[in-house]
């Protein structure tokens, strides 16, 4: 009887989420100190499954491509400056000089290419034997309005010795899709008002 009642207060708890347009968010916070608004949506996995270069007694570790963080900031202060970012972070096998600029691509749905401005940064991650590339993206708002309505398909790094091309499956163009959706309502700028 109490699995019923717990299945039906969880259905019932779902269904109001998606009628009155809640969306799951990671993190939501006001600084303290200077009352900027953060706003961090889940991670989203993607491009295939790649060998680490971690072994382990079972064998070499399985790990996935990349994840994409979107995130949003509100200054409280009088200057109104508001920030919405794109952060990759991608596992490379060796290490891969890049430079801050626009060496960010992303293929669009509509066949569209759009560059963004890259501020990376790298680390070695122990848990894999690899580099840990971290892509932190400025999200122009056209560019951030066009990805609520169009998926990416694809993403190319353009690191000074080489490109690297990542794919996004369907169904992680969907969740990272969905995640820009959350933000852009969190943020207040859906649903769109003449």
């Amino acid at each position: 009887m109490l699995i019923k009642w717990t299945y039906a207060l969880s259905l019932s708890i779902l269904i109001s989420n998606l009628l009155t347009g809640q969306c799951d968010y990671a993190f939501k916070a006001v600084d303290e100190f200077d009352g900027t608004l953060t706003i961090a949506a889940h991670t989203v996995d993607v491009g295939y499954m790649i060998p680490s270069n971690f072994e382990t007694v079972n064998g070499i570790r399985i790990i996935q491509q990349g994840k994409v963080l979107v995130s949003f900031t509100e200054e409280a202060r009088d200057t109104g400056i508001i920030s919405l970012f794109l952060t990759l972070a991608v596992q490379e096998y060796d290490y891969l000089p890049i430079e801050n600029g626009e060496t960010v691509l992303l293929a669009l749905s509509d066949s569209t290419v759009v560059g963004l401005y890259n501020v990376p940064t790298s680390d070695f991650d122990r848990t894999t034997n690899m580099r840990l590339y971290t892509h932190t993206c400025p999200l122009p708002m056209d560019i951030f309005y066009k990805l609520i309505y169009h998926n990416i398909t694809k993403v190319r790094i353009l690191y000074r010795t080489q490109k690297k091309d990542i794919d996004i499956l369907p169904d992680q163009q969907k969740l990272i899709q969905e995640q820009i959706k959350c933000i852009a309502t969190e943020a207040g700028f859906l649903p769109l008002k003449p």
